[in-house]
């Protein structure tokens, strides 16, 4: 009985601590992802170029997981799915967000293509697999929706919110975040369609987005050798350590302590954390309209995530 006692406790331990560590993680991945859309505010307002930005963010991680490549056992999925997970959170994405950055503020990002992923993904969700949401599902993204509009309000409907001071928008900016969100959301969709592990895409995804996108790198106009130092190492550091690698480490180890929906809720911050990160960095101010849609877009996503699948 003594023994049997010992063994729980030890049980109850182990489970405590994995909580702990996944409940770290989660806040790791939660500060890298909202970090990677101020960051990349601050880097495409530089010398750099988008283009550069995601040269250097695929070559550095590309020599990173170079030498551990086999252990990805790439050759088992299949090309098509490969192609699709590659490009749809490769370079195409990173460059959408990075010229949608450069005209628009780090919370304008964090709304649209974070706060849009899960009315995205559950559109490709009825289309691909015949999968609604629930009735209290379809509340939380029609708030999700509403809440992106309050946050170009001030710009749509300037005399109703003539007294709302906040940052000029670019709609042309505008819709290339939104398409960001739609290709992160295929990329979602393909990688748990597939069953493609979190090893394989950290081990593949890079490599196979730097030797796709060099050969257009040449075409566009490059900023790299007058770019300062710190500028190049910053990103290389940031875009192709942190988020390409570390980030995806992280997120593994939330999943693996909560699952699926527990380490979503961590996302659902995203929005809220990356507003306030670029307040304190970049000086991005935001209206009262402004900040009352991105906490209404956390409280949604808070909500769709527990709430709003069938399972």
């Amino acid at each position: 009985m003594a023994n049997l006692f010992a063994q729980a406790r030890c049980l109850l331990q182990n489970d405590s601590q994995q909580k702990l560590l996944g409940f770290l993680a989660g806040c790791l991945v939660l500060c890298i992802w909202s970090g990677w859309i101020i960051l990349s505010r601050y880097g495409v307002n530089t010398q750099l170029t988008p283009h550069d930005i995601t040269l250097l963010r695929f070559f550095t991680a590309s020599v990173i997981t170079l030498p551990f490549i086999k252990l990805s056992h790439f050759r088992s999925i299949p090309l098509p799915a490969l192609l699709v997970v590659i490009l749809a959170g490769g370079f195409p994405y990173t460059l959408l967000s990075f010229y949608g950055l450069q005209n628009n503020s780090s919370a304008l990002a964090g709304l649209v293509v974070n706060g849009m992923l899960p009315m995205l993904s559950s559109l490709i969700a009825i289309f691909v697999y015949k999968i609604f949401p629930t009735l209290v599902g379809w509340m939380f993204l029609g708030l999700i929706v509403l809440a992106n509009f309050l946050m170009a309000a001030p710009e749509l409907l300037p005399e109703m919110f003539a007294l709302q001071a906040s940052a000029e928008i670019n709609f042309a900016g505008l819709t290339l975040l939104f398409v960001a969100g739609l290709s992160l959301s295929v990329y979602m969709t393909a990688v748990k369609h597939f069953q493609i592990s979190i090893k394989q895409i950290m081990l593949t995804v890079p490599l196979g987005n730097f030797i796709l996108y060099l050969p257009f790198w040449f075409l566009f106009e490059s900023h790299l050798m007058a770019a300062d130092t710190s500028d190049i190492l910053l990103q290389m550091f940031y875009q192709g350590l942190v988020v390409s690698i570390g980030a995806l480490f992280f997120f593994a180890y939330a999943i693996k302590a909560f699952g699926g929906v527990g380490s979503s809720l961590f996302m659902a911050f995203v929005p809220s954390v990356t507003a306030f990160g670029a307040f304190i960095f970049l000086d991005e101010g935001l209206s009262l309209i402004q900040t009352f849609s991105i906490g209404l877009c956390t409280v949604s996503l808070l909500g769709f995530s527990i709430w709003g699948k069938k399972v």
